[in-house]
């Protein structure tokens, strides 16, 4: 096409933009111009175009000019807007004004545009830029929030998410801090009225300062504190983001930041604050609180193991066996959960509570509740594994009980496995003590070869030939 047929094309589209009553076709023309922009954009061959925009967007114009020009925009930007970046400091004080505008229309359009250049900002020079307009652009997210404009918030922490992983140094602790003092709040967090995908991205946002900018944690006791009590407060919510079948819960990545903070942080500051809060908890009288409380146990295992060693006969008594004695199934469930945590990151100490524990787990391995008695034989099996001098002991009550699991009906495949798994363990740790048993596992071990494959399989056939040499 001749370069005059291609300005007549260009200055046409764009006139029928601002012309088209019909918004469905104004939203096409939009989109082709955008798809335009791909080309002429980093040729600069379209300068008419950002010129109008900005224009059109000026503040004595009346609304509707400004809203199509500033609509036209984010369609541009959502198509181009790696393009756009070099043009970012000629626009720079464009955004400043819009950011700001009288019109709740025009602030909400701003704030998709800020965001859709910032998923593509890489030069240092434009995210300082950027850092100018953080304080604006927060005003208009918080008013998002009141209007439950939650596709827009969940947008803005798409996209600070994006920027926390780029480790850069031009967003300094302060707006970092700002941020996570705005995401632990009532507006975000504790907000009742928001939408869990929204609180589900805002969570993820703090992971990534915990795991890129850890200072801005280490460095703030107060905030730190209170992204403490906050993520607490959120394992009691086992809500899911939407509709999605198989996304975390918002409990589920809470438990995952906690987990991601006590192995950042210097122990001797984040674990004081974790215990405060699951005492309150226990001291709520409260079942599900308990349950938090057990979980949030486990998952601080790993990185506070040192500092929970010291308490772990409190925590022992006052949250595992009051778990474990509860009429509810998902308490009990929640007490084995952290038994089971415990065994793989406390040793060697959680061994010297094996009079407790084993017992203990003996007795739910036929739970009503097939996922408590799933996770007690699991643990059972970790404990085997773990605790194998210990285990010896228990051989006469612990084999009868897992062959009775083994022989059940309603005993799913993983159960077996888990069972028969315990019973690798066990012989692993003392044939000798083992081989009375045999006359009453091998029978069983021979009607399940056929129906558990592979490796356990090749166990239960060297059980039935140990049984016929004996």
């Amino acid at each position: 096409m001749e370069p005059n047929d291609q300005k007549f094309l260009k200055q046409a589209i764009l006139e029928r933009y601002f012309t088209e009553p019909e918004r469905a076709v104004r939203r096409a023309i939009g989109f082709l111009i955008g798809t335009l922009t791909q080309v002429t954009l980093p040729k600069r061959e379209w300068p008419e175009l950002l010129q109008v925009i900005s224009q059109r967007t000026d503040s004595q114009q009346p609304l509707e000019v400004r809203d199509g020009a500033i609509y036209l925009l984010g369609l541009i930007l959502d198509i181009s807007a790696e393009h756009f970046i070099e043009h970012f400091t000629d626009f720079y004080k464009f955004f400043a004004t819009t950011i700001g505008d009288a019109a709740k229309s025009i602030r909400y359009q701003s704030l998709r545009c800020l965001l859709y250049l910032l998923e593509n900002v890489s030069e240092s020079e434009h995210i300082g830029m950027f850092t100018n307009l953080i304080e604006p652009v927060m005003k208009v997210v918080d008013e998002c929030v009141t209007d439950g404009q939650d596709e827009l918030v969940r947008l803005a922490f798409t996209v600070f998410c994006e920027l926390a992983e780029t480790e850069s140094e031009l967003f300094n602790d302060k707006v970092y801090t700002a941020l996570a003092y705005f995401i632990c709040s009532e507006r975000i967090l504790l907000n009742k009225n928001i939408e869990t995908g929204t609180q589900a991205v805002a969570v993820d946002f703090l992971a990534d300062i915990a795991q890129t900018h850890k200072a801005v944690y280490a460095k703030n006791q107060d905030l730190l504190q209170h992204l403490v009590g906050t993520l607490c407060h959120l394992t009691l919510n086992k809500k899911k983001p939407g509709d999605i079948e198989d996304a975390d819960t918002l409990q589920d990545l809470s438990l995952n930041l906690i987990n991601e903070l006590t192995k950042q942080i210097a122990k001797k500051k984040v674990y004081p604050l974790f215990k405060q809060n699951i005492e309150k908890f226990l001291q709520a009288n409260d079942p599900w609180k308990l349950e938090a409380a057990l979980f949030i146990l486990g998952y601080m295992s790993e990185g506070c193991a040192d500092y929970m060693k010291r308490d772990l006969e409190g925590y022992i008594q006052n949250y595992i066996q009051p778990a474990l004695a509860s009429h509810i199934s998902e308490i009990r469930a929640a007490g084995i959960y952290a038994i089971c945590y415990f065994v793989e990151n406390l040793l060697p100490d959680i061994i010297s509570y094996h009079k407790l524990i084993i017992p203990a787990l003996l007795k739910h391995v036929d739970d009503v509740d097939k996922r408590v008695a799933q996770r007690a034989l699991f643990t059972i099996e970790l404990c085997c594994t773990n605790m194998e001098e210990e285990v010896i002991q228990y051989i006469d009550v612990l084999v009868p009980a897992v062959i009775a699991a083994l022989d059940n009906s309603s005993s799913t495949m993983y159960m077996r496995r888990l069972c028969i798994s315990s019973i690798s363990s066990i012989i692993d740790s003392s044939v000798e003590k083992f081989i009375p048993q045999i006359p009453k596992v091998a029978p069983l071990m021979g009607q399940l070869i056929n129906q558990i494959p592979g490796k356990i399989a090749s166990l239960t056939r060297a059980l039935i030939v140990l049984n016929r040499q004996l």
